[in-house]
């Protein structure tokens, strides 16, 4: 089983031309220091609301990739946004999930879900397109090639060890929307953004 560096390097190393989503929490924290170039929104809260955020992301820019990354806690909060996302079937969308069968920033505890939910038959059986599954860095990459370029929505689910502690800390929430926008302007420089 893959762990949070090995996943998370993978990721930000793929998603660099993408708009990333990240949920709060370890979703946050290991993506901001795994160093991403993409544009990034790191949510502070509530739990479950990236997936929603991603998908204003992705109807807002249609032409543009939109990558959100969920744990696994979180997305059993939130697991009837699957079905308002499937109905929309934005075709620029790819929910990641993060399992590690923890809610890692609560405490370590274990999740009520903890091995025992597929979250890529929730999905299909939601009405997303195309479901993946990824356990180690191979995997994960191949994956990722194949999200990127099929037509979504899609969510791949990635099986990761409890990490034991998160890495140091999230970005300030102002800091977030600074380097979003001058992230995103430096992809789409012609843009008009808020």
């Amino acid at each position: 089983m893959m762990e949070w560096k090995e996943a998370f390097g993978v990721l930000a190393r793929r998603l660099a031309d993408a708009v990333v989503v990240t949920g709060i929490g370890g979703q946050t924290q290991c993506f901001f220091a795994s160093q991403p170039t993409s544009p990034t929104m790191y949510l502070a809260g509530p739990m479950g609301l990236a997936p929603s955020v991603g998908l204003g992301m992705a109807l807002a820019l249609p032409h543009r990739r939109v990558v959100v990354l969920e744990g696994d806690g979180a997305m059993a909060m939130a697991l009837g946004c699957l079905t308002t996302i499937a109905n929309r079937q934005p075709t620029n969308y790819l929910l990641v999930v993060v399992d590690n069968g923890t809610y890692e920033s609560g405490g370590r505890n274990p999740t009520l879900n903890a091995g025992r939910t597929d979250f890529c038959a929730l999905a299909r059986a939601a009405g997303f397109p195309f479901t993946l599954q990824a356990k180690d860095a191979a995997a994960l990459t191949q994956a990722l090639d194949r999200a990127l370029a099929d037509p979504g929505p899609g969510l791949l689910w990635v099986p990761i060890a409890p990490q034991g502690s998160l890495p140091g800390t999230s970005p300030f929430p102002y800091e977030v929307r600074y380097e979003f926008k001058a992230r995103l302007k430096a992809l789409e420089p012609d843009r008009a953004l808020p």
